[in-house]
């Protein structure tokens, strides 16, 4: 009979820090810096009880004053993680014996290989003569299933490569030869003691001096006791989370970061998308003006610039007749040209950015946004109109409302 024995990797110290070190080198790894770094920290620390906030300070860079329950980028990092690292062993590292992975809901690295031991009884010595007849006469049933069976593999692994080609669509947008990097905003918030309140029309950290929406609060409590831009909002999180899944799962290089950690160069260098809204933002609003869309009233209405026959000047969710206890939002896609030749920037604003990241993911959603985009000549840059309806962040619906070339 044979026995499948599942070793832990603690037993073999040499060989785990070598599965390490070849992972960590490895092309998947190539262009993930910060994942690279986050996987050798883990592994240093496979044997103490992490935090996300010792994971976020030591790992990450966060500052001191990171706090978990509000920014959950060592969640968004740790996801990228445990996909990279699955990503590898079924393709770069198939062949190794030993595994790396990263169980659901927790941080820390399981590491385990696996062997086949033969172990002959008693019983197989004593018909170990008649063996021989038997294998030649059973290896010509199986050389014929395996036959049939490997064309059948043949035509799953060809489609399961054609369903991992890249869409159309998302090939025009991200410029070849680029890294993507996925941006989410760290909103400011001012805080009275333990009151922390923002305005979503204002990122500045001395805001709230001019902003009539917190003049009430300020003429109560005085001057706020500090600013925060540590932690995200919950839409925008789950967007970057369903970007990075789709993304990564075709093959695009990639890099998660928020907009205080984003370098100037890397405006000029790489494939950038932001999620959000302006003002969370700022370096954005000199790239809005081309646009002939954008977000107004608090964010949650469209205004149209150049109205088309039949469109109106502002798109409003007080125009939608709702038959549902789903909530209604509109929101913006929008591919302009990068600071730099061959970059492109890709705006997802709204203040339901997960329904936006949804759509632009999503096989039946692409195939229609890629069919209005053909009906438009296919253009590098343009802008769409998006009505999302949702169950709090779990999007229901997503539908174009307007389709628009950017030139």
């Amino acid at each position: 009979m044979v026995e499948r024995q599942v070793h832990s990797i603690e037993s073999e110290p040499a060989a785990q820090d070598e599965l390490i070190r070849d992972v960590a080198a490895s092309a998947t790894f190539a262009k993930a810096p910060a994942l690279r770094k986050l996987l050798l920290f883990l592994w240093e620390q496979r044997n103490t009880e992490l935090s996300e906030y010792s994971i976020a300070v030591d790992a990450l860079g966060k500052r001191e004053d990171f706090d978990p329950k509000l920014d959950a980028s060592v969640r968004v990092h740790v996801s990228r993680l445990r996909a990279r690292l699955k990503e590898y062993f079924e393709n770069e590292g198939e062949a190794h014996p030993f595994r790396v992975s990263i169980p659901s809901g927790g941080h820390q690295l399981h590491c385990v290989w696996e062997r086949d031991d033969a172990v002959a009884s008693p019983f197989w010595r004593a018909v170990g003569k008649w063996a021989l007849p038997v294998a030649l006469v059973g290896f010509v049933a199986i050389s014929a299933t395996l036959f049939i069976r490997n064309r059948q593999m043949n035509r799953e692994l060809a489609l399961a490569r054609q369903n991992l080609v890249l869409p159309e669509i998302w090939q025009a947008m991200l410029k070849p030869g680029r890294v993507t990097r996925v941006i989410y905003p760290t909103p400011v918030f001012y805080a009275w003691g333990d009151l922390r309140i923002r305005d979503v029309k204002n990122s500045a950290a001395d805001g709230w001096k001019t902003s009539p929406r917190l003049k009430t609060i300020v003429d109560l409590f005085g001057e706020p006791d500090t600013t925060s831009k540590s932690y995200t909002v919950s839409s925008d999180t789950a967007a970057a989370i369903e970007l990075t899944r789709f993304l990564s799962s075709h093959g695009v290089p990639l890099e998660v970061t928020n907009t205080t950690e984003v370098l100037p160069h890397q405006y000029g260098s790489d494939n950038l998308i932001f999620l959000g809204i302006p003002p969370t933002n700022p370096s954005l609003h000199p790239y809005l003006n081309r646009t002939n869309f954008y977000l107004t009233d608090g964010q949650n209405a469209i205004g149209n610039r150049n109205p088309k026959p039949g469109e109106p000047a502002i798109y409003r969710v007080s125009q939608v007749r709702e038959g549902s206890s789903l909530i209604a939002r509109f929101g913006l896609l929008t591919v302009l040209p990068g600071h730099a030749p061959n970059t492109s920037l890709i705006l997802l604003m709204g203040l339901q950015t997960s329904a936006i990241a949804t759509f632009a993911g999503s096989p039946s959603h692409v195939e229609n946004w890629t069919r209005e985009w053909r009906k438009a000549g296919a253009p590098s840059h343009f802008e769409v109109v998006l009505l999302s309806r949702s169950d709090g962040v779990i999007t229901k619906e997503v539908e174009i409302v307007a389709f628009r070339s950017i030139t």
